[in-house]
Formats: C-alpha cells, structure tokens, sequence
C-alpha cells in the first residue's frame, strides 16, 4: 500500500499528462498500481477468510506431530484414517507450520557450547 505523498504525486502526474505507465517507472511500481489509485483511493481492506479446514483439529494435530517428530505425511495419513478428513498434504504442512516454529526455536534455546577446560 502506498503512503499519502506517492498517492498524491500519482494524482498529479496524471493530471498533469503524465501516463500511467510513465508514473509507474518513475515511481517504481506496477502500471496497475498506478491506475487503480488514480481511479480511486485505494483503500486496503480485511478481507474476512473463512476458518481453515483444519483448525478444529488442532490438538490432533499438535499431539500428532508431537508423536511423529514433525512428520507431516504421517500427520496427513493418520488425519484422513482417524478423522476421515481429506485434505492435501501441502494444507497440513501449512496448519503444521507453527508447531515447527516452535520446535526450532525450542532447539536453539537448548543448545550448549561445551569448551575444554583451561
């Protein structure tokens, strides 16, 4: 999203003759950037994304990669035999995401340096 001042030098380039194209090389950004902001003030709006497949399993999961080391084939396989949930293995690789997250950090937080005595 553009700050004030780039919206506003858009604007006036415009209207000043400039082409979007131009506005866009002389800004460095799209060409369609540049005319959806002189078409209107483009606003950045949430978009409301519907809950994933996934998350009422959460603890499923959790416990699942847990018990498997971090294997998400195996989280996938056991999801669609247990649960009867079928998903794609990438969606369980991205529900699995922030449990790796938390076990890397966890493994550099125990990590020791031993050094010989002097």
């Amino acid at each position: 999203m553009k700050n004030e001042d780039e919206v506003l030098t858009m604007k006036t380039l415009y209207s000043r003759g400039y082409s979007a194209t131009k506005i866009a090389a002389l800004l460095g950004c799209s060409h369609n950037t540049v005319v959806r902001y002189i078409q209107n003030d483009f606003k950045r709006v949430a978009i409301a994304r519907p809950p994933s497949v996934l998350a009422e399993h959460a603890e499923f999961l959790q416990e699942r990669f847990l018990r498997h080391h971090g294997n998400a084939d195996m989280v996938w396989q056991e999801l669609e035999t247990e649960l009867g949930v079928k998903v794609s293995l990438r969606t369980v690789q991205r529900a699995l995401k922030p449990y790796r997250e938390l076990e890397r950090a966890s493994r550099m937080a125990t990590l020791r340096f031993e050094t010989k005595p002097s």
